[in-house]
């Protein structure tokens, strides 16, 4: 009879850290974010959507202005978000099939901005430069 509570006990906790995005209440989530370099008569459209089937539909994001939003690592395999960027004036468009995707183990507070400018998309990872860059193509 114990063993059959301490395996309840066991299910039930495994089951609740499942549920939780696994960082600690208070800590800064996961968050990609997108910055518009191009020029000030560009506009930068930012669609989004992950292998889970969230969508973050279509967002236009002016010179100067950071489109972000935050991202959970919860639920059963890793999430892979991948990102489509516009520029309207110039018709060309960067296709990033791997915009975030969520470690093995938990991480908590990381930062992946992708930042566009005319020569093309650069990456930064928690502030500094990574080596990743994404050319334009027409389309």
């Amino acid at each position: 009879m114990n063993h059959l509570i301490i395996f309840m006990l066991v299910l039930a906790m495994c089951s609740c850290f499942k549920e939780s995005s696994g960082c600690a209440p208070g800590t800064t989530p996961n968050t990609l974010r997108f910055k518009n370099q191009l020029g000030g008569a560009h506009v930068l459209n930012v669609h989004c959507s992950s292998n889970r089937g969230e969508s973050k539909g279509s967002k236009p994001v002016l010179f100067n202005e950071i489109y972000s939003f935050p991202v959970e690592e919860k639920g059963q395999g890793r999430i892979v978000w991948k990102c489509e960027l516009r520029d309207v004036k110039s018709r060309t468009r960067v296709m990033i099939w791997r915009a975030y995707r969520g470690a093995s183990n938990v991480r908590c507070g990381e930062i992946r901005e992708y930042i566009a400018e005319l020569k093309g998309v650069s990456l930064m990872k928690n502030n500094k430069p990574a080596k990743e860059f994404f050319h334009w193509a027409k389309g």
